[in-house]
């Protein structure tokens, strides 16, 4: 993991604690307002509220800082810094070089068939695993913010049959820690900030059908219902969030996944960032396989104020019937009053 506060410290920063997040003063250019900076602890996404700029990444501010490209040594996880005269060391989480992913056949038949491109395969740097415990799987490897890969994800590389007991999906690594493909592919962060929106999808399947249309400013869940990490994640980028998680087999599960985590969301998020906004009748990878577009779903998206009250509206609707934690129940009524509050 990187400490992000002893590197802080350690290049001249003078950081103010503001629960989840540092201000301070913009030394790269001397500045002297010690809140022109605000500094996201879990992402160190940060913003100059000085020049006015959008959120940006933790390397960013590195090579700003230090007037250099090469800010590896800060980002590999693995040096030490010194702080009230005593070492401390960095435990060093499990990676994996990406020398790895030359054991991986570039077979990439199973999703062509879904109607995904070779070439975005070839951005995902996805390819079938012949051996192992990820055998007969197409495998995704998980990058962090440094670029080394920190896990992997797989889905069967057919169409099981009901009497196959193997998932459809296995992940290996601690999937809750992924921010996923905002460090795996290009493009992702500066689509977010230029749509000011990110979408959150249920899988990378959904995930890939996005790219394949043109829509990168999406983070994968993994499942139907944020963990408190992601939600600190989503909180730092300062954007729009468009929950749209998939309703497979008329379940209502992203309804439910999408009820959970607006609520824990509105704890770090302001309501009117959040959105309800899921694929129309079957999940975004089916829509692609099936020979459709997402244009129609793009062109129905509206972020503005009568959108937003009707969506939020649904899941409020919902709520009665929906399954979700008993500790979650108690916030519905917050989250009637903050629509009210906004629309009544």
């Amino acid at each position: 993991m990187i400490d992000r506060a002893s590197i802080l410290r350690e290049i001249g920063y003078n950081l103010e604690d503001r629960g989840t997040y540092w201000q301070t003063s913009a030394i790269f250019r001397d500045g002297d307002n010690k809140t022109a900076l605000r500094i996201y602890k879990d992402s160190g996404v940060w913003s100059d509220f000085v020049e006015g700029n959008k959120p940006l990444p933790f390397e960013i501010l590195l090579k700003k800082t230090l007037n250099t490209n090469d800010v590896s040594k800060y980002l590999s996880g693995t040096t030490s810094f010194s702080t009230n005269n005593k070492k401390e060391f960095l435990k060093e989480e499990k990676t994996f070089p990406n020398s790895s992913l030359q054991k991986l056949l570039p077979d990439y038949s199973f999703y062509i068939n879904r109607g995904i491109s070779t070439e975005v395969l070839k951005e995902y740097k996805s390819g079938l695993a012949s051996s192992g415990k990820f055998y007969q799987r197409v495998v995704f490897p998980i990058h962090r913010e440094d670029g080394r890969i920190h896990g992997f994800s797989g889905r069967l590389g057919y169409e099981a049959a009901n009497d196959d007991a193997r998932p459809k999906w296995l992940h290996y690594g601690k999937s809750a820690d992924w921010f996923y493909p905002f460090f795996s592919l290009e493009g992702v962060a500066d689509q977010i900030i230029k749509e000011n929106s990110i979408f959150v999808i249920e899988s990378i399947g959904d995930s890939l059908a996005m790219t394949q249309q043109g829509m990168r400013n999406h983070m994968v869940a993994f499942t139907n219902v944020l963990n408190t990490r992601q939600v600190s994640r989503l909180a730092t980028l300062n954007t729009n969030i468009i929950l749209a998680f998939n309703n497979d087999e008329g379940q209502n599960r992203g309804f439910d996944g999408a009820l959970s985590s607006c609520l824990k969301l509105m704890d770090q998020v302001d309501l009117e960032k959040i959105w309800f906004y899921p694929p129309p009748a079957e999940d975004f990878g089916e829509i692609i396989k099936n020979g459709g577009n997402l244009k129609e779903y793009q062109q129905n998206l509206n972020l503005n104020s009568d959108f937003h009250k009707d969506c939020i509206k649904r899941l409020i609707d919902y709520a009665p019937n929906a399954k979700i934690p008993k500790g979650l129940r108690t916030k519905v009524s917050k989250l009637k009053k903050e629509w009210a509050f906004l629309y009544g």
